[in-house]
């Protein structure tokens, strides 16, 4: 049921459910019809989809814990495949690099990572916080991702603190300047509870 409630917020939020990959949904945006503001509809999906499992914790049958991966890139859309076996589905480097970015928040302990592109398209509605930059599998340039934490409408107090101490702290670790990075990291530690992203950074 974990996947049928996911397509419904899909749906609600114009997003098309591509496919089910094992336990995973792919949905993209903006076809088969238009929709001008796909980042942001997108990145509500997630943050509803996100919210629903964590308020399912409670429950005799508990949504699975998930994670998400966004990207926003120029891809090919349309019936692909063979005469006897057609899909309308959507291909390209963009879309390997949501399934890897989805898979980097297994090395952080984040919920919703996404890509600079959905980044920049996203930034006066979300609160987001630099992760780190990362040469996915298949790609030779350095990607910086980012995570969702939630709406700028929406988002805590602590929340907005904890955004501004990583960007920071991040600022400082690519500047190399150690110490600096390292106090800013466990500042994070102090506003989120707990925060594995400053772990790991700490550790490093």
């Amino acid at each position: 049921h974990n996947l049928e409630e996911i397509s419904q917020l899909v749906d609600k939020h114009n997003g098309t459910v591509d496919k089910y990959i094992g336990d995973s949904v792919m949905a993209f945006w903006n076809a088969p019809n238009p929709v001008p503001d796909h980042p942001l509809q997108a990145c509500q999906a997630a943050l509803e989809v996100l919210a629903k499992v964590q308020g399912s914790q409670d429950d005799p049958n508990p949504l699975w814990p998930i994670r998400i991966g966004i990207n926003t890139t120029i891809a090919l859309v349309g019936n692909l495949g063979s005469l006897s076996r057609l899909d309308y589905t959507v291909i390209g480097d963009g879309v390997n690099l949501a399934s890897r970015i989805e898979g980097i928040n297994k090395q952080y302990g984040t919920r919703i990572l996404i890509g600079e592109n959905t980044k920049q398209a996203v930034t006066q509605a979300m609160l987001t916080r630099p992760v780190d930059r990362v040469i996915v599998k298949g790609q030779s340039r350095p990607e910086a991702i980012y995570e969702l934490i939630n709406t700028r409408e929406q988002a805590s107090e602590a929340q907005q603190k904890l955004a501004a101490a990583t960007a920071k702290a991040f600022e400082h670790y690519l500047a190399q300047r150690w110490d600096e990075a390292e106090a800013g990291y466990r500042e994070c530690l102090q506003l989120g509870s707990p925060d594995p992203l400053a772990e790991v950074f700490i550790q490093r």
